[in-house]
């Protein structure tokens, strides 16, 4: 995928306008962040004569079906039916936008509408955690008390945001995100006996509201064992901490030389 990062803050019409050609001449998606913050919604009415985001990047057509809106927290009612009649979809990241204050995405009006609303975690630098299972839960607690009910989004529909919403956002429905014959077998399993999973009363609203990443003891991607009874197959873990380890440190003694 391609795609400016926050337009219109650190995008030019000339580029938003050179970025759907590029994507339509490669044949690839887009991915961007869309009304993240207020501010950014502040800029597009006072730069761009547009109320909303979403309707100031269909001047680019640059919504649609091949692309992916992350954030979609400050929207109008035309962004969201713009955003619909596209099929455009969005990556909802409700630990990133509570870690960094910016406010709660219309999940129920954009599921309303028939749009493809995903899960994401952003990145670790707003979020500090890339768990999709803190991200189920965070996104079914918030939109409950945002709503002040209780029963405003379900567990199974949460659960869907995080694998076929997901699929369907890249482009790989085709593929992945539900086990079909004919897709590719990837999956997880997931120990239900855990003490704070049991006892199980319904199981979508436990692996949702309690099971953790740390649950999970396979991983089968394309029918390939990648993590069997909790152990890495094919990473060497305490090499990768490692390096992981002295890059950090390097980063950080550039950074402190750079301030001097």
């Amino acid at each position: 995928m391609t795609g400016p990062n926050t337009p219109p803050i650190n995008s030019s019409p000339a580029l938003l306008k050179e970025v759907r050609r590029f994507a339509d001449d490669q044949a690839i998606g887009l991915s961007t962040h869309v009304a993240e913050s207020y501010a950014v919604l502040e800029a597009v009415r006072a730069r761009c004569a547009a109320n909303g985001v979403v309707e100031y990047l269909e001047r680019f057509g640059i919504p649609g079906p091949n692309a992916v809106f992350a954030h979609s927290v400050h929207l109008t009612d035309k962004d969201i039916e713009i955003l619909s009649t596209t099929r455009t979809s969005v990556s909802h990241n409700p630990v990133s936008n509570m870690m960094l204050g910016d406010g709660v995405a219309p999940v129920i009006k954009m599921l309303a509408a028939n749009v493809n609303v995903a899960l994401g975690t952003d990145g670790a630098a707003s979020n500090h955690s890339q768990d999709m299972f803190e991200t189920m839960k965070t996104a079914s607690l918030l939109q409950k008390v945002h709503h002040c009910d209780s029963s405003v989004i379900d567990a199974w529909t949460v659960m869907r945001m995080a694998t076929a919403a997901g699929a369907q956002a890249l482009g790989l429905n085709d593929v992945c995100g539900t086990l079909e014959v004919g897709k590719r077998g990837d999956l997880i399993i997931v120990d239900v006996e855990a003490v704070h999973i049991q006892p199980i009363n319904d199981i979508f609203s436990q692996m949702v509201h309690c099971a953790k990443s740390s649950d999970v003891r396979t991983v089968v991607v394309d029918g390939n064992i990648l993590l069997h009874d909790g152990e890495l197959l094919s990473l060497e873990v305490p090499k990768i901490l490692h390096n992981a380890r002295q890059t950090q440190r390097d980063i950080m003694n550039r950074f402190t030389s750079a301030l001097q």
